[in-house]
């Protein structure tokens, strides 16, 4: 009697595919159709994973190749002819801010000061 509950506890891991109801984890997210890239290392582990997931115990076939219309077009900045400037004959160098006074200097002024 113990052989037999364990022959029908063991069968379901002997089956490839998720043992659920009506097959609800494979329909709980779609097959990608093709490969997919993310944005960060991250994104990439988490994508790989779920497909290979899918792979596995679903029995989807592997993704296609990404085709090349679905990668982002690089951004060119327009180019910016700056018009040249006029030279300036007069320099104007900026003066330090004065020194602030320490305590002890202004302690000292106001007792020359009384």
């Amino acid at each position: 009697m113990l052989a037999v509950a364990l022959g029908m506890l063991l069968a379901g891991c002997a089956n490839t595919k998720f043992a659920t109801l009506t097959d609800g984890a494979c329909k709980a997210f779609p097959r990608p159709v093709y490969q997919i890239k993310g944005a960060t290392r991250y994104d990439q582990k988490w994508a790989d994973e779920t497909t290979e997931v899918g792979v596995a115990g679903c029995g989807w076939k592997r993704p296609e190749h990404r085709p090349a219309y679905l990668n982002p077009m690089p951004v060119k900045a327009p180019a910016v002819i700056a018009a040249p400037q006029p030279a300036s004959p007069l320099v104007i160098v900026p003066q330090p801010a004065p020194k602030k006074p320490t305590l002890r200097e202004r302690l000292r002024r106001l007792r020359q000061k009384i």
